[in-house]
């Protein structure tokens, strides 16, 4: 049977190492990118809720710029437009989360919006238009202010679970990298210690071989001399 030379037995050694490279490369690919996903996910419904509160305080400042100036209704207006632009930004982050907490306050945020602040708001808006300003501002501190800060503080408790879970991730994505980056020398080191040793193991052969076509050499040199003596 004829035997393999050395470059062939490199290259069995060399087809399954690079094999096992290639799927370890494919895995740690695949959680790097999943990573990156869920953080972009996660990074976007923080930033979400962050412009919530945004327009949250909005509302808020045109609320009483129309309160002082009753005869200027852009203020009215603005604050609307902000309440819808509010409206739209937690319809969005509803499509960025399954988590049953986020989606309780966004529940609790459309219907506190709906049944409690914007009646009380059109109320005042009616006693402005009737030129009852006064009443319209006592009843704004008696009724709204409050509202208001209920409101902001199911907004503020949103921004802090989604920058806790951004925070979260970030960490997620760190340990991901570390561990990618250690499987990666990991591999790379047990790839360099198998070729080293596959190559001692030759070299170690070849030394055998060479060693005893010497003893050989050196038996065959004697007896020539040997004979030659005789002779």
């Amino acid at each position: 049977m004829k035997k393999l030379s050395l470059s062939a037995k490199l290259l069995l050694v060399a087809i399954p190492l690079g094999l096992m490279c290639l799927v370890v490369t494919a895995i740690v690919w695949r959680s790097l990118s999943n990573s990156t996903a869920e953080l972009t996910r996660v990074a976007e419904l923080s930033r979400l809720s962050i412009l919530s509160s945004y327009y949250a305080s909005n509302m808020g400042d045109h609320m009483k710029a129309y309160l002082l100036n009753p005869s200027d209704e852009g203020h009215w207006k603005k604050k609307e437009s902000s309440d819808d632009e509010n409206v739209k930004t937690i319809a969005k982050m509803k499509t960025l989360t399954t988590d049953s907490e986020l989606l309780k306050i966004f529940a609790a945020q459309a219907d506190f919006d709906e049944k409690q602040m914007n009646p009380q708001e059109v109320k005042i808006v009616e006693l402005l238009k009737g030129g009852k300003t006064e009443d319209a501002r006592k009843e704004y501190v008696k009724l709204v202010l409050p509202l208001q800060a209920q409101y902001t503080e199911l907004v503020q408790t949103l921004v802090k679970k989604t920058s806790a879970a951004a925070d979260l991730e970030i960490a997620h994505v760190e340990q991901n990298t570390r561990t990618a980056r250690w499987t990666i020398i990991g591999c790379l080191v047990g790839g360099c210690l198998l070729v080293l040793g596959f190559l001692f193991a030759q070299v170690r052969a070849v030394t055998q071989v060479l060693n005893t076509t010497l003893a050989h050499l050196e038996d065959d040199s004697a007896d020539v001399d040997q004979t030659a003596k005789t002779v």
